[in-house]
């Protein structure tokens, strides 16, 4: 046995079925279900004994099987062995391929996990034409959550789930490669390289890694639908999940700038003559107004934002507080202010904290009690909460993850993908 495996308790045996069962897997996938096949192609296949207690795969798609798991798979379920983890290792790419470790925000954990699993799991179950010999009993799957969204059945069960005991909800992990390394050993490295980050910012790598991914999602498509291997069912929901998106980020952009712009166009005054013209022979009129936008930045950490958006928003606002020297009164809420202070335009921007309910009240009646008046307030929320009986006295932009319909403001929606 090598060193490597002695420090992890893996036998050489199950080390080498392991392998063996992934070739199996892999190939079964390329001549029956390509569109798993081409997306596996970007994942990394280890085996540990600690990290997770049966499967796991982290964001940048390194999956993680449990070695004990596998083993009573195998010793349970006999000749249906394979079908059982195919569709495990489906299920897991599929947490990869849909993004849901970015889509999380500041969403319970557990139970978005488990709203993953709802909408993956019916996926499969249209994938490998609703056969109970591939599913994995104990697995979440109920045909009421048909055609949602893993966001739309998270609100839907958060406030009947409590998070078990023995902590089972490893299927999203946020583990650093290199601690991924130091706990397990990989049977099969990705054969598609990830893009290089360096030197990127934390926003910038999210998105160049978001892209890849989601190639990998169109290509693994476009394979499958040549060959002809999607059911219909689920060529309908991965349809709706590629369906082109609306820039949202550029839609922002341009009422944020409008906002903070529009603002420094001062007014003029004949009260006061304007002194740099004091020697000429006519009197011209002076400037008055606001010497720079001021903007309220509140941010819903009830967990209606992905952690992707988030950070594109707050960078997105970080560069339009500068380009504009616009100071910004920062607020993280949820049903209750978590955070609220002015910060200036070359000030770092502060961490998010919350995961309550929503409630907009507070957020403009602390507003008018403190006499805060911004030239712009923008709102980044699912609109599932209190809006209130009155208009604030003050221009409102909604950056809005649903089709919610405030009863006053603009708006910028952010479309959730589909698939769940």
């Amino acid at each position: 046995m090598s060193d490597a495996l002695k420090s992890l308790q893996i036998e050489q045996e199950d080390f080498k079925k392991f392998r063996a069962d992934i070739d199996v897997i892999t190939c079964k996938y390329s001549l029956e279900f390509p569109f798993w096949g081409v997306i596996s192609e970007r994942c990394t296949f280890s085996l540990t004994k600690t990290l997770v207690p049966t499967a796991g795969i982290t964001a940048t798609g390194h999956i993680l099987f449990n070695v004990d798991f596998l083993e009573k798979l195998r010793q349970d379920h006999g000749k249906l062995y394979y079908k059982k983890v195919l569709f495990l290792v489906a299920h897991e790419i599929s947490h990869f391929a849909f993004e849901h470790a970015s889509r999380k925000g500041m969403r319970d954990h557990h139970i978005f996990n488990k709203a993953c699993d709802y909408a993956i799991n019916l996926l499969l179950h249209y994938q490998f034409e609703k056969s109970p010999e591939f599913f994995i009993e104990g697995g979440c799957l109920d045909e009421q959550y048909e055609g949602m969204s893993a966001e739309s059945i998270y609100e839907k069960i958060k406030d009947e789930e409590k998070e078990d005991e023995d902590g089972n909800d490893d299927d999203m992990k946020d583990f650093d490669d290199d601690a991924i390394g130091n706990g397990s050993v990989t049977g099969r490295e990705r054969r598609v390289p990830m893009p290089d980050t360096s030197g990127k910012t934390k926003a910038e790598a999210q998105r160049i890694i978001s892209d890849w991914v989601k190639a990998g999602t169109q290509e693994a498509y476009a394979v499958a639908k040549t060959q002809g291997k999607l059911p219909a069912d689920f060529d309908r929901a991965i349809r709706k999940l590629l369906r082109p998106q609306i820039d949202w980020m550029a839609a922002l952009r341009q009422k944020l700038r409008y906002g903070v712009s529009r603002v420094e166009k001062r007014d003029t005054s004949w009260s006061t003559p304007n002194r740099r013209f004091l020697g000429a022979d006519f009197i011209f009129p002076s400037n008055v107004g606001p010497a720079s936008p001021k903007i309220v930045y509140a941010v819903d950490t009830s967990g209606s934002m992905s952690e992707t958006d988030l950070t594109q928003a707050m960078s997105e606002l970080d560069d339009i507080r500068k380009k504009f020297q616009a100071q910004v009164y920062f607020i993280a809420c949820d049903a209750d202010l978590h955070s609220s202070k002015w910060i200036m335009p070359h000030e770092e921007l502060p961490t998010l904290s919350g995961g309550g309910g929503t409630d907009f009240v507070p957020v403009f009646n602390h507003l008018i009690r403190e006499r805060i008046r911004p030239d712009y307030c923008c709102f980044f929320t699912d609109g599932e909460g209190n809006f209130g009986d009155e208009k604030p006295p003050f221009e409102t932009l909604w950056v809005l993850t649903s089709n919610v319909v405030p009863p006053f403001g603009e708006v910028v929606r952010v479309n959730v993908p589909y698939e769940g």
